[in-house]
């Protein structure tokens, strides 16, 4: 009967040891679960926050080419009107120019043409003075 006991108690001693190891390798297994599902969302949050970075950079890098077409579209718009300007410019003196010749050839024109001094027998007048 005391053996009986002492095997008995033995082996429940087995079945609690084994219990025990069982119980630690779950937990053992449950830590190791749950550290690879933290690992798995740090690595999502860092890809995310890298996908957000890069959406920036692109809205960054594309504002800044927006700005530089806008201000390529400004300066050649300048360009263009300055050039009107100027062209504006050139024909308005070229017309200065040509009404000035004009009324100079004209003025040249009178005084080359003799005038009959009032007043003066023609065999008198001195000729007229050349321009």
């Amino acid at each position: 009967l005391q053996k009986e006991k002492e095997k008995e108690k033995e082996r429940e001693n087995e079945r609690k040891k084994q219990e025990e190891l069982e119980r630690q390798q779950k937990e053992e297994q449950d830590r190791k679960k749950k550290q690879h599902e933290a690992e798995q969302e740090e690595k999502e949050r860092i890809r995310r926050e890298e996908e957000k970075k890069a959406r920036e950079e692109a809205e960054l890098r594309e504002q800044e080419a927006q700005k530089q077409r806008q201000q390529e579209i400004e300066e050649a718009a300048n360009k263009a009107k300055e050039e009107r300007e100027a062209q504006l410019l050139r024909e308005a003196s070229k017309r200065t120019q040509e009404e000035a010749r004009e009324m100079t050839g004209a003025k040249c024109n009178q005084s080359l043409v003799p005038q009959a001094e009032p007043n003066v027998p023609l065999a008198q007048q001195k000729p007229p003075k050349k321009v």
